[in-house]
């Protein structure tokens, strides 16, 4: 990746950055497409869920806010660690839902039903999407920084140019410094978009308890400290605190949904 950039400061001085930009964002899409097909495959084993109650429960939910799924799979991520997860992956004919048999074995069958509810909350608001633009104009953002110093900083670090390989430590620093700075505004959104699709989950199942019960047995299967501090959260968290997640579903009944996702 860095000989490309440094072809494109060569050929395209003028003009790299945003050549840059468009090809790390086009390589984000391709990653984003193959790594639920591709890439996790070759790492976890995927079997499709055995018939019964929750197979067919999911299948139910996914009917229900029209949301077309290839099919459900057990992901074998138990093999590798104890955290559980699931998932919504890929779009089109290669979309499915994917959960892990470590979420299986640790929670009842209404716990997953509402998990997977938020996660298909993600997909119906078009979260993956949305978090794809900001992750976009921040590559942009920050190749156009880097830009700019390479530029100021000719002279004073003795470079023949802002293609001189010499300049490589002011572009990793620049970058770093760049992303330092978008991880808490990333993060923030991230929240946002995570307290929504909580918010999702209980409109569409109305299962406020057994969202709070599937909450508190990830946060203590995933080691995930129930309440951080609060300007560690604000700058490290892309999720809420399991305890904010709590007190959301709590409030939820009482104070509307939309009045719970304003106030994030």
């Amino acid at each position: 990746m860095i000989s490309g950039i440094y072809w494109l400061l060569r050929s395209q001085p003028e003009m790299w950055w945003v050549w840059a930009a468009i090809g790390a964002v086009v390589l984000m899409i391709i990653m984003m497409a193959l790594v639920p097909i591709v890439l996790m495959p070759l790492f976890y084993r995927f079997e499709p869920i055995p018939e019964g109650e929750l197979k067919d429960r999911l299948f139910a939910l996914a009917d229900r806010i029209g949301t077309n799924v290839k099919g459900v799979y057990v992901w074998h991520l138990g093999d590798k660690s104890s955290k559980a997860n699931a998932a919504v992956t890929g779009w089109g004919r290669t979309r499915r839902i994917i959960i892990s048999d470590t979420l299986i074995e640790s929670n009842t069958v209404e716990e997953i039903e509402v998990v997977m509810a938020h996660e298909l909350g993600h997909h119906v608001r078009g979260d993956v999407w949305k978090m794809l633009v900001v992750q976009a104009a921040l590559v942009f953002i920050s190749f156009f920084v880097i830009d700019l110093a390479l530029v100021a900083w000719i002279d004073a670090l003795g470079l023949r140019g802002i293609a001189d390989i010499a300049g490589l430590p002011l572009v990793l620093i620049v970058g770093a410094c760049v992303s330092l700075v978008a991880l808490p505004i990333a993060n923030w959104l991230s929240r946002k978009a995570e307290t929504s699709a909580d918010m999702y989950a209980l409109n569409l199942t109305g299962m406020k308890d057994d969202f709070i019960s599937a909450m508190t047995k990830l946060g203590d299967q995933n080691l995930s400290q129930k309440q951080p501090n609060a300007v560690v959260e604000f700058i490290f968290h892309s999720h809420p605190s399991i305890q904010h997640r709590i007190d959301n579903a709590n409030a939820w009944s009482t104070a509307g949904s939309e009045k719970l996702e304003k106030s994030q």
